[in-house]
């Protein structure tokens, strides 16, 4: 029997994370998503959908930068 290419590996996966509160939670995810094993063809999408904590938008738009991530943010 012949084993069957792994075709899952190549194909481009999107994440999507939205935010709006808890700077806790917010950040064991997003770290958690950092890193975990990721295929390379993964794009991580940072959505703060207009959080009413300073901290917490801050902390996304570093972590972005960092991680290399798209981070949108609403008005």
């Amino acid at each position: 029997m012949t084993e069957q290419p792994d075709t899952h590996s190549s194909r481009a996966i999107s994440v999507l994370i939205p935010v709006y509160r808890d700077l806790g939670v917010t950040r064991r995810c997003l770290e958690s998503v950092f890193d975990s094993d990721l295929p390379p063809t993964t794009s991580v999408t940072v959505i703060n959908d207009r959080s009413p904590e300073p901290e917490l938008s801050a902390y996304c738009r570093n972590f972005a930068i960092s991680a290399g991530w798209r981070l949108i943010e609403n008005d």
